[in-house]
């Protein structure tokens, strides 16, 4: 019985853990997901998801090595042309498109290269990045979600 009480309690404590507020206040993990196409699920020992991807890069740095190893190999976007899941650490990332995100990130996700470079022909605009790249990006992203706030 203790150790379960102990569990639950650890997991609401980090399952509810905000961004510092220089990520901007409105990102934080387990939120209502606004738009699934825009969202990001995984795992860091209790399942967690974000409405935006770009808050995704921001909560997880804000993870420990092993959180983030965890997440790393658990998390799931969509593509952002047919909707369909596909792992993170092997997706692609659109930013500075235009595309409107529920958090103001404007990071959109694609399953292989082809797709994203393709997109950003299309919209004549953006950059594509594998995850790494992605995941040291953070301080545009920061940009973006604090914008969105703004908004708000």
């Amino acid at each position: 019985m203790r150790k379960t009480l102990l569990k639950v309690l650890l997991a609401v404590s980090v399952a509810v853990v905000p961004v510092p507020a220089m990520a901007g206040e409105s990102c934080k993990m387990n939120m209502e997901i606004a738009d699934a196409l825009f969202s990001v699920v995984g795992d860091i020992g209790v399942p967690v998801q974000f409405s935006d991807i770009g808050c995704t890069v921001l909560m997880r740095d804000e993870m420990c090595a092993m959180e983030q190893i965890g997440f790393d190999e658990s998390a799931v976007v969509k593509d952002f042309s047919t909707g369909e899941e596909t792992p993170m650490s092997t997706a692609y990332f659109v930013v500075a498109s235009g595309v409107e995100t529920p958090l103001g990130s404007g990071v959109i996700a694609f399953a292989n290269r082809d797709s994203a470079e393709k997109f950003v022909s299309d919209m004549g605009k953006g950059e594509v990045m594998d995850y790494a790249d992605f995941i040291l990006s953070k301080v545009d992203l920061i940009r973006g979600v604090d914008k969105a706030r703004e908004r708000l």
